[in-house]
């Protein structure tokens, strides 16, 4: 498991058409034929999580850049983002904090005409 400068961990699925031998196309697959992808993240705290987010997810990142010249939004966002993401934790009690999620992978693709 790969870890950031500030110890947030990833394990993520593999990519699209590389699987596990075991799964089968409904366990890779979800509506309407869309790969369903999944994974989990820890890191010390639930504040580590937050702080990743904020560097690094680009609509996380840009929310913040547009509150720039409100800190009492930033402030507020940050107290919000932290109690999510300390309801969301799934790790044991003391940490590391953990988070399992899902997405949605979707590709398209422009057509030659």
């Amino acid at each position: 498991m790969a870890k950031s400068p500030d110890g947030v961990a990833s394990d993520r699925s593999p990519p699209a058409g590389r699987g596990s031998a075991t799964e089968s196309d409904d366990e890779q697959r979800g509506n309407r034929g869309v790969p369903k992808r999944g994974g989990r993240s820890e890191g010390r705290h639930p504040a580590d999580y937050r702080d990743f987010f904020k560097r690094t997810f680009g609509p996380v990142v840009g929310t913040y850049a547009s509150l720039a010249e409100e800190p009492e939004r930033v402030a507020a966002l940050d107290r919000d983002f932290l109690q999510f993401a300390t309801s969301a934790n799934s790790g044991p009690a003391g940490g590391p904090a953990e988070y399992r999620y899902e997405y949605l992978l979707v590709v398209t693709r422009k057509s030659a005409t």
